[in-house]
């Protein structure tokens, strides 16, 4: 949702979606992941910061879902710090070589695991370190 409401080209979050829409890296979703996202955006107290209009969110998150591979992750053994977001342990627990991206504080406070879970800062870091190079926004 942040890459959706900066308007800071060079924010963490917009590289990153540019960065996805670039096949840079591959991404992995879950239903209820994307069950989440379209909740998310259709808070009104949200969608008055988007700098899309409510056709373009909704194209934002089709074409993630699109640019994604599906999963359908069995629950996770290791408790999620919030019950709510037990979704995303699962698709960790599924995918060893996956990372989540976020900028919630308690996932980052309670990791999966080492490396597992970090901010999108971090995720632009590990991608420029990985194409020697920098990820410019547009």
């Amino acid at each position: 949702m942040s890459a959706l409401i900066s308007r800071v080209a060079t924010a963490p979050p917009r590289l990153l979606l540019e960065a996805l829409a670039d096949a840079h890296f591959d991404s992995v979703v879950s239903a209820a992941l994307l069950l989440e996202w379209r909740e998310v955006a259709q808070r009104p107290k949200l969608r008055r910061y988007f700098r899309l209009d409510a056709a373009g969110v909704d194209f934002a998150l089709t074409r993630i879902e699109q640019l994604s591979d599906m999963i359908d992750p069995p629950p996770a053994e290791a408790a999620a710090p919030d019950p709510g977001d037990a979704h995303l342990w699962a698709i960790l627990a599924a995918d060893p070589e996956a990372i989540l991206i976020t900028g919630d504080g308690p996932l980052l406070d309670a990791p999966f695991g080492p490396d597992r879970v970090i901010t999108p800062a971090q995720a632009v870091e590990k991608l420029e370190a990985s194409r020697g190079g920098v990820i410019e926004g547009a």
